[in-house]
């Protein structure tokens, strides 16, 4: 029992530090920005201009992917609004704080406010940090965010999904909230949002003495993939409006 106490008193810092170390390292994303940058080339080539209606056909594919979304109308209409909130961030070319990804989830809860989970969590076999290591956890990430946003954005927008999710820092919609935060990096830089083909635990990690359902490296590939899926789609809805 001491060790498993331990164990959950340092989690949150060891899940940090494996998150904000390796999946750092240079060598593990160079292939796959070099195939994203052709597709966009691609696209802004054959594309002057991204129609309403297209987003549209982005947008249902995005749902689809979603069990919430499907099945709850109340939720449909949060995620609608919560991409309101985005557009409204891309008009102003704001840089997201803290407070904004607590008001994102609380769009996405239909609360009035919210705050970080106050009970311990378990998801896909994986324990994420105690609520007592969120607040710290968190500022920790927005500080790294400022600075890697200009580095390197589409590592930025990884991180912002790859770390919340991991994290797991509200009771509910973190996929969701992990997502958006991320679709507004890359709309910011230009980019198309991700289109979903799989489970959210694929993005998942565990730490100390747990069991990891992915590394950095697979889990970078696949954030990658759900971005060359949205030129996919584009090309596919080029041919057959073409057609």
């Amino acid at each position: 029992m001491k060790n498993k106490f331990l164990y959950q008193k340092q989690s949150g810092e060891l899940l940090y530090n494996f998150l904000m170390s390796d999946v750092s390292k240079e060598s593990l994303r160079a292939d796959e920005l070099l195939v994203l940058q052709r597709r966009k080339n691609m696209f802004t080539k054959n594309e002057r201009n991204i129609t309403h209606e297209f987003i549209a056909c982005l947008n249902t594919y995005r749902t689809h992917a979603s069990n919430t979304l499907r099945r709850s109308q109340s939720a449909m209409m949060q995620w609608v609004n919560a991409q309101l909130l985005l557009n409204d961030w891309l008009l102003k070319e704001k840089i997201p704080a803290l407070g904004d990804l607590l008001h994102l989830n609380a769009m996405l809860t239909g609360k009035n406010k919210i705050f970080f989970r106050t009970q311990d969590i378990f998801t896909f076999g994986v324990k994420h940090p105690s609520p007592a290591e969120l607040s710290t956890l968190m500022s920790r990430f927005f500080l790294w965010l400022n600075e890697a946003l200009v580095k390197d954005p589409i590592y930025a927008a990884f991180m912002c999904r790859y770390f919340i999710v991991s994290v797991h820092p509200f009771s509910d919609a973190n996929g969701r909230t992990s997502q958006l935060m991320a679709d507004y990096f890359l709309l910011r830089n230009n980019y198309l949002p991700q289109i979903f083909f799989s489970r959210l635990e694929k993005l998942v990690v565990g730490n100390h003495e747990t069991r990891s359902y992915m590394n950095p490296k697979r889990a970078f590939q696949r954030f990658i993939q759900t971005i060359v899926n949205a030129y996919d789609l584009s090309e596919l809805y080029r041919c057959v409006k073409a057609d």
